[in-house]
């Protein structure tokens, strides 16, 4: 009998595109401040005129800014090992406005054959596994489909509870570590 392969759901800002430090170059460059990715613990973050959502969107319509990008440390790598075993599916809460940069993102550095499913609600998307930096994100999906979501850790999910069903992982081989772990195969 063939087995369907597991599918993981991976976020791209924060897990396989490194989005904070360039983002804030951008940000303190245009506002004279010195802001530093361990200062942004809550993606709402306002400080005097700075509004980070606000630049978020706004940078993430740069579609210069979005082709260059840097991947986050090990992505590339444990991407291609998991997709030896795994279906991987890139899910991102990005507004539809950077869609053909964010695909061309992927492409240019993981390879053409992968979707990019522009979801806000990932609870709402088929998949065994969620890999997320959203807490929140994480949470949904665990309490919706009863699976597990990896929590790839940063600033801004630090001081978040712990949930049953949401494991935090440090690194990308960290998060080959526990995939192998929860799947065993």
């Amino acid at each position: 009998m063939i087995r369907r392969k597991r599918t993981i759901g991976v976020d791209i800002d924060g897990v396989v595109c490194e989005l904070l430090p360039s983002l804030l170059e951008r940000v303190n460059k245009k506002y004279g401040s010195r802001l530093k990715k361990t200062d942004i613990t809550d993606w709402n973050f306002k400080r005097g005129t700075v509004d980070l959502y606000k630049e978020i969107l706004e940078s993430l319509t740069d579609d210069n800014f979005v082709l260059n990008l840097p991947t986050v440390h090990g992505a590339r790598e444990a991407i291609e090992k998991l997709s030896k075993h795994y279906h991987i599916i890139f899910v991102t809460a990005r507004k539809v406005a950077p869609e053909k940069s964010t695909k061309e993102w992927i492409k240019k550095n993981f390879g053409g054959h992968y979707t990019v499913i522009f979801n806000g609600k990932k609870e709402d998307v088929k998949m065994d596994m969620l890999i997320d930096d959203n807490w929140g994100n994480a949470n949904a999906f665990v309490q919706k489909t009863g699976a597990y979501a990896l929590l790839f850790d940063q600033p801004v999910n630090r001081y978040m509870p712990h949930v049953h069903g949401i494991e935090r992982c440090y690194d990308w081989e960290d998060v080959l570590r526990t995939v192998k772990r929860i799947f065993g195969d």
